[in-house]
């Protein structure tokens, strides 16, 4: 509402008079009628009318919007696909997906070209800006606004769409909300190829819970207001149905003379201590006699290695075609937290501050994780992420004409690598394993992992990890912006 007193002449009030984040409006000519103090002229129910002060193309989603529209995984990026210029992307199926979600393509640009910032700070993962990884839950939002394109030049930093995400605040009156939303295997159909392979519906577990309170400060006269919000997705979330070829009982003692490729030939082993040639395919005085190691014949590490692998179980090669032996399908648990905390003071009718915190944690459990272990049941790591950062935003009316705004903020992201438990460590110690190649530089394995190995058969159980294995990584990032704005009859001036 848009208020205007003068002594001598009636008091005017224009409703519904709606301005969005980053937005100039013209609220056109404000003309007073002569007459007492105590009248009041109000203009409200005013048709959409056309922002003719902007030439930058944008949309808007408000908060209503979002308590009336329901997605999935209640993350803000799914919504995003309301508004016009916005690429339709798959919907997000949990809050922060697994270590931050796909900025969504805006106005045809490379995702990665877009800027996304929540009250101010640039929420894009700091390391691969086609993510957002600052998270926000849809019950702390009170507007999300996209530019697509033509804004003005105070927007740099990327040639792509802006997004503006701004939290919600305090107001005069208490409000709050408590919430769960849920998801369970068994209210889902089985998936045809499990049923195919005749492979029990998996666990699939999704248990958010979340709270918001907010409302004035008590004995602040009306002047301190506050906003918290918290939203906890429990995640036990089913990875896809992997095909492995892992060793048979009889090829583990070297009898490989039942191994077939494909097109069901069998698959002849050179011997490197025979001579003449060895073809894989139509034998030779090259290959092992009878297709079979002698057992004092294979090295034991490697044989240490094979024996941390499971058998072969499905034999059926009509199914299988040659091209696997062994299924599994891994399940992640994955906690998360987000906490949002708003206070917004107003000391004077021309001052007005706020101050946020976020905070958000991660934690992906299992293999079927990003940047987890091989999936065939190798070992199970932790991928612990977290994004917690503050900011402050202060605006002053220094006269009538005359506007300042500036925020600051700062944010700290980091990742952590590790196995999930004592006995994880202990399935992939070279000690434990048996595993004797020497090590050219044995300070730089403290832990004494076994080596990353790779085979060179279909659907290879390989032995991977990732090379952060121990490590935890850490970035930070500070924004600050300043605005003078200074209205001269009918120009704006922006600096």
């Amino acid at each position: 509402t848009v208020k205007v007193e003068m002594p001598s002449f009636r008091t005017l009030e224009r409703k519904n008079v709606v301005l969005s984040a980053g937005e100039r409006l013209s609220v056109g000519t404000l003309a007073l009628d002569i007459g007492s103090l105590g009248e009041t002229v109000i203009v409200e129910a005013r048709g959409t009318q056309v922002n003719v002060a902007e030439t930058q193309h944008s949309g808007v989603i408000t908060a209503r919007q979002i308590e009336q529209v329901q997605v999935l995984g209640r993350d803000v990026t799914s919504i995003m696909r309301l508004l016009p210029g916005v690429r339709y992307e798959n919907t997000v199926d949990s809050l922060g997906m697994s270590f931050g979600t796909s900025v969504p393509n805006v106005g045809g640009a490379r995702r990665d070209w877009s800027n996304v910032t929540v009250d101010g700070v640039v929420a894009n993962e700091v390391g691969a800006t086609n993510l957002m990884a600052q998270q926000i839950n849809l019950d702390a939002i009170a507007e999300v606004r996209v530019l697509l394109n033509s804004y003005r030049a105070e927007y740099g930093r990327a040639g792509g769409g802006q997004v503006q995400i701004v939290s919600k605040s305090g107001t005069s009156n208490y409000r709050g909300n408590l919430y769960y939303y849920g998801r369970h295997e068994n209210l889902n159909a089985t998936n045809f190829f499990l049923n195919r392979q005749n492979v029990d519906k998996p666990r699939y577990r999704f248990n958010t819970y979340g709270a918001n309170l907010g409302g004035p400060v008590p004995k602040a006269d009306k002047k301190l207001f506050f906003f918290y919000s918290m939203e906890a997705p429990l995640v036990n979330r089913p990875g896809p149905l992997r095909n492995w070829t892992m060793p048979t009982n009889a090829e583990m003692t070297g009898d490989f003379s039942q191994t077939l490729d494909a097109q069901g030939r069998l698959i002849n082993i050179k011997d490197p201590l025979r001579q003449g040639a060895c073809n894989a395919v139509s034998g030779g005085p090259g290959c092992f006699p009878g297709n079979i190691i002698p057992a004092d014949r294979i090295n034991s590490s490697g044989r240490a290695l094979l024996n941390m692998l499971p058998r072969a179980n499905n034999f059926d090669r009509t199914f299988t075609q040659g091209q696997f032996n062994y299924s599994t399908q891994e399940n992640a648990d994955n906690p998360k937290l987000n906490n949002i905390v708003r206070v917004d003071w107003r000391p004077t009718s021309s001052d007005s501050l706020y101050f946020t915190f976020k905070d958000w944690y991660s934690d992906q459990r299992g293999s079927e994780i990003t940047a987890g272990p091989a999936k065939w049941g190798f070992f199970n790591t932790h991928y612990l992420n977290t994004d917690r950062g503050g900011s402050v935003n202060y605006a002053k009316v220094i006269r009538s004409n005359l506007v300042l705004d500036a925020d600051f903020g700062t944010r700290q992201q980091t990742e952590q690598f590790y196995p999930l438990t004592e006995g994880d460590w202990e399935r992939i110690n070279r000690s434990n394993v048996g595993f004797t190649v020497g090590q050219f530089h044995p300070e730089l394995n403290p832990r004494n992992v076994i080596p990353k190995v790779n085979f060179n058969v279909p659907n290879s159980p390989n032995f991977t990890f990732d090379n952060r294995l121990v490590d935890q990584g850490e970035a930070w990032l500070t924004s600050l912006r300043t605005n003078l704005t200074w209205i001269k009859g009918n120009h704006s001036i922006k600096g």
